[in-house]
């Protein structure tokens, strides 16, 4: 089974927006990657492709694009389709039946985007991220930049009107290419949001602060945190202590993670973390 639709007359894509892609998969955790990609997709304007690959029995909650948009009050009531283009949003929507891993990768490969978003389940003592086996086949591909939500994590997008709470961002840094790599999408994101300043915590675990490349930025606030202690635990300590909206994570992508699947540093983190974590990778 599957079904495919769009907006009509979508406007075309700049090359300053983004395309952001949203993989529904479970009902435990929808809604709030969903609200994620949609608010980033809309101050981008840009594009939001769904694919929802959940089993027809999970299918029972349908969440619109246009109720979001107009309980944010960015459409009138009532709105129509057509409405959706014309405020620079491109949607689509792929429903997909069978097995979810194989219509992941067929999307992931053959539609490019700049953002894969996906929901994790937190604090879990057992399974992975979006279960073991769904994990592993994902991590194939992880050389896209993955917004991961968990399921218990604290929100930078209010569900109900929209609004960015994005302040404060964790930043752990392992040296100047994973950080520039990382401080590219930060800034990228920055430029979809001109009223938002933050405060982005640098962190490295270890006992000397490496060297960085410059870090200045207009609407950028730098701190810097060195902690001598494991890399998963200061990541956690230092976003739970500085009430941390976001934690953005350079990786080496493919390897990285499929080398790591169980017990990875990026999957500890999502386990526990109190916010949504974004992966940046260093091998695109």
């Amino acid at each position: 089974m599957s079904e495919e639709s769009s907006s009509e007359n979508p406007p075309e894509r700049t090359a300053s927006s983004l395309a952001v892609l949203l993989a529904l998969h479970d009902n435990r955790f929808a809604r709030m990657p969903f609200v994620h990609a949609l608010r980033l997709a809309h101050a981008a304007k840009g594009e939001l492709e769904i694919v929802d690959v959940r089993p027809v029995s999970e299918r029972t909650e349908s969440i619109g694009v246009r109720d979001y948009l107009e309980k944010w009050g960015i459409l009138l009531p009532e709105s129509k389709r057509s409405d959706v283009a014309s405020i620079g949003l491109r949607v689509k929507k792929v429903i997909k039946g069978g097995n979810q891993r194989r219509v992941l990768k067929r999307r992931l490969k053959r539609h490019p985007h700049d953002l894969l978003v996906v929901g994790t389940e937190s604090r879990s003592s057992h399974g992975g991220l979006f279960g073991k086996s769904l994990a592993a086949y994902l991590a194939n591909y992880f050389r896209h930049t993955t917004l991961f939500v968990p399921s218990a994590a604290r929100p930078f997008v209010d569900e109900a009107t929209g609004d960015m709470a994005l302040k404060r961002v964790i930043m752990p840094v392992e040296n100047d290419k994973f950080f520039t790599h990382a401080m590219r999408t930060v800034e990228q994101l920055l430029s979809f949001f001109p009223d938002v300043t933050l405060e982005v915590m640098a962190l490295h675990a270890g006992k000397t602060f490496p060297g960085l490349s410059s870090r200045r930025h207009p609407r950028i606030i730098w701190r810097e945190e060195l902690r001598d202690q494991p890399v998963v635990e200061a990541i956690v300590t230092v976003a739970d202590n500085y009430l941390g909206d976001l934690v953005v994570m350079s990786t080496n992508g493919r390897d990285s993670l499929a080398q790591k699947i169980v017990g990875s540093n990026t999957e500890q983190v999502l386990r526990t973390v109190s916010c949504p974590v974004l992966s940046v990778s260093v091998q695109q």
